[in-house]
């Protein structure tokens, strides 16, 4: 679960980046190609003096004269020089006008450009050529375009329409670098995201294996604790269970729940110290006896003496036959003096003892089992635990584990 989680976001993080690419493609586009611009020019604005958003459009016209020569109905001839002015920091690009005059009109001849003449309104268009390009008016700079034109009587235009384009570098744009930086976090943020799960994921691995070390050299030992008596045979499995799924009931987090179940699957490890003569031994024991078998609480605390990796280990080996009004044993420990794991592995033991065959009587059924712990319940388990434990037996916890963990010779 967690490593899908991990996947998760990093997928999202490559989707984020990948959105901040688009938007930086799609910002330079709009800079290319969606700053579109018109201007309308009346004629007093012609006249110097008079910006609109950073441009000028400023015409002259020269001393007219009469020529009835070349136009017969167009007399009047005039030469009209026009400046585009840039005062911006950007360049405007791609850029015409439409002069508009009160009457017709006839190109002579022109210079840095072509007109097209449609009645009244004549359209200037920019050259291209290998010495200059006309179609971009850079900042700060000026370009100059003019013609001879014949008119019917002196005229001077009405207006002009400039349109064209600002080209923005990119570069130069606060939102530009906003997004690259953003850009730049998000990438630096997946970059780490990367590196920690790969080192997390690399952890995650080497616990599970030791995990897994763990859990197998304790089977290994429990099976060799449970050899020792055929009756009890999948006992510290079963004990094991029962323990994890009651503290599991009793809101116990999953990684203490973890350390429980290997707490309880060596809690009978002192066993090992036991004589078999004793330890399956069918008639009532001698009080030496029971006194031998009362000592496998202290051994199996010595033994896990060393055993340091599982907090609370020896806990579950040492009290779990302490009773919870102070009359169980090694030390007699009574309610919560008793550490909280063996309280659990307590009802755990006497759960399993109950419900399978011992070489001194048979199980019990789970009514009386049920009854038993009930009996008891206060004396010599904690009676905050035994509804817990009785719920999960209603829910058929000793059949399954018995079915997982038969107990059986080897």
């Amino acid at each position: 679960m967690k490593n899908l989680i991990h996947q998760k976001k990093f997928i999202v993080l490559l989707f984020l980046i990948l959105a901040l690419l688009v938007c930086m493609i799609c910002m330079v586009a709009y800079c290319d190609h969606q700053s579109k611009i018109l201007r309308t020019y009346e004629y007093d604005s012609l006249q110097s003096g008079h910006v609109q958003d950073g441009l000028e459009l400023v015409v002259e016209r020269g001393v007219p004269w009469m020529d009835y020569s070349l136009y017969k109905n167009l007399p009047c001839g005039a030469q009209y020089d026009w400046q585009l002015i840039n005062y911006s920091g950007r360049e405007f690009i791609n850029w015409t006008a439409d002069i508009v005059f009160p009457g017709a009109l006839q190109v002579n001849s022109s210079w840095n450009g072509t007109y097209l003449v449609s009645g009244n309104v004549l359209t200037f268009v920019p050259e291209r050529n290998d010495e200059m390009d006309l179609t971009v008016v850079h900042e700060q700079s000026t370009r100059g375009f003019g013609a001879v034109i014949y008119t019917s009587k002196e005229m001077i235009p009405e207006k002009a329409v400039l349109t064209g384009y600002w080209h923005m570098n990119v570069l130069n744009m606060p939102v530009f670098w906003v997004f690259f930086s953003a850009m730049l976090v998000v990438l630096f943020i997946t970059l780490l995201t990367v590196m920690l799960w790969y080192r997390t994921e690399k952890y995650r691995k080497q616990i599970q294996k030791d995990d897994e070390m763990i859990r197998q050299a304790m089977l290994t030992m429990t099976d060799f604790i449970d050899a020792k008596d055929s009756y009890t045979r999948g006992h510290s499995s079963r004990v094991a269970v029962y323990s994890c799924e009651l503290a599991k009931s009793l809101g116990v987090s999953e990684e203490e729940r973890k350390n429980y179940y290997y707490i309880a699957l060596m809690h009978d490890c002192g066993k090992v110290g036991v004589p078999d003569a004793v330890l399956k031994k069918p008639g009532k024991l001698t009080e030496d006896e029971f006194r031998l078998i009362q000592a496998h609480a202290t051994v199996g605390n010595h033994l896990l003496a060393h055993f340091n990796s599982i907090p609370g280990i020896r806990d579950g080996a040492h009290y779990h036959h302490e009773r919870y009004d102070g009359t169980g044993y090694p030390e007699g420990l009574k309610g919560e003096e008793i550490p909280y794991v063996a309280r659990i592995i307590c009802i755990a033991d006497a759960v399993d003892a109950m419900s399978t065959n011992r070489c001194y009587r048979d199980r019990l059924t789970e009514e009386k089992l049920i009854e038993e712990l009930r009996e008891h319940s206060g004396t010599q388990f904690d009676p905050t635990m035994i509804p817990e434990m009785i719920v999960l037996i209603h829910q058929g916890i000793i059949e399954r584990t018995q079915k997982e963990y038969p107990n059986r010779s080897i």
